[in-house]
């Protein structure tokens, strides 16, 4: 089979699990399209000014190393959406029968990746169309390109451990003033602990109690867990940076991180619907009261995004305002998850309204 051949055949893979996985986020990929279809161009400019940051010589080194962290997370986020459809996972043992040699496979995936890593690509075009004789000043930014493509590779291969090492490495770089060449070696060090064979093995918990036993079903969503909690820390990071550039905006960039939040933490009530959905029969046996506990995901994480709001400095009565908007979100993914996404921007549509009306920061 000739590499051309094997090649397509990826392809047509990748792109039936793409379709796939676009039918699942369908609700959302639609409102974002009507709504925010005319503002999608604006995302890649965001994204290269974002880039462009790196490159700002009065940018404090603490800032500079958080955003790398969050276009880092931001890339292994996306890979490990894509990353079924990248190796080709339900067909693997279909592609296995084929005479294919290592390299090519490896080869098709890295292909596949640069297609899923917009982040990377667009880097390294900046880099490609940058005038390079005067290398030694932009030596740490092109570090953090190759950090950047090791930490796809590992995103790729094993997501878990390089989404976990990344949460752990961030209060290093919040709280310790490293210079900005130093943290991207602690950045390096982060990316060959994700290589290491290590297996952690959670302590395992005995349900005598509703709770312990929903705790054992939560070991079973950690993916969940921790995609969204990288997720909650990248918009909070995000709008922390904003806010040093731009604190004029302080109350509305505030805001619109809680939004972002808000989405985030009601969204996982989806997944406490597919566990009593998977396990009914088994509910249906017990009393109601054991499936309540499916209420704890969404309002534990809808306290965290809240508390670590705070941090921000918004003012009181802006909370206030999302507070109405996070219950009608939770509550309607709970009883009509079909209309979660659009119940969650009338909900956030109306608390702006308010947040314009009361004039707010």
């Amino acid at each position: 089979m000739r590499f051309s051949a094997y090649l397509k055949l990826r392809w047509r893979c990748f792109y039936a699990a793409s379709q796939q996985l676009i039918q699942q986020l369908q609700q959302l990929v639609l409102w974002i399209l009507v709504l925010l279809g005319p503002a999608l161009a604006a995302l890649g400019f965001m994204l290269l000014l974002a880039l462009g940051l790196l490159y700002q010589p009065g940018l404090a080194a603490t800032e500079r190393l958080l955003l790398c962290w969050c276009l880092l997370s931001g890339q292994t986020l996306l890979l490990w959406l894509y990353q079924q459809a990248i190796l080709a996972s339900r067909y693997r043992l279909f592609l296995r029968s084929f005479a294919i040699t290592p390299l090519w496979q490896r080869s098709v995936d890295i292909l596949l990746m640069f297609v899923c890593s917009p982040i990377l690509v667009l880097h390294l075009l900046i880099i490609a169309g940058a005038d390079l004789s005067q290398w030694h000043t932009v030596l740490p930014q092109l570090c953090f390109a190759l950090l950047q493509l090791l930490f796809a590779l590992s995103a790729l291969y094993r997501p878990r451990p390089t989404v976990t090492l990344l949460l752990l490495c961030l209060p290093a770089l919040l709280l310790l003033p490293l210079p900005f060449s130093t943290g991207l070696g602690v950045l390096a060090l982060i990316w060959l602990c994700s290589l290491l064979p290590i297996r952690l093995s959670l302590p395992k918990i005995s349900s005598h109690s509703p709770l312990l036993f929903w705790c054992q079903l939560w070991r079973q969503q950690m993916a969940q867990w921790l995609s969204r909690l990288m997720l909650i820390l990248l918009c909070l990071l995000i709008a922390y940076i904003s806010l040093k550039q731009r604190p004029d905006l302080a109350a509305l960039i505030s805001y619109s991180a809680g939004l972002l939040l808000l989405l985030v933490s009601a969204s996982m009530q989806l997944n406490s619907n597919n566990t009593v959905q998977l396990y009914q029969l088994f509910f249906q046996l017990y009393p109601p009261v054991l499936k309540q506990w499916q209420f704890l995901p969404p309002l534990l994480l809808g306290l965290l995004s809240g508390t670590l709001l705070t941090l921000l400095g918004p003012p009181a009565s802006l909370l206030l305002l999302l507070l109405p908007a996070f219950v009608v979100s939770w509550y309607l993914a709970w009883r009509q998850p079909q209309r979660f996404v659009g119940g969650w921007l009338a909900a956030s549509l109306l608390s702006s309204g308010l947040y314009i009306l009361l004039g707010i920061g």
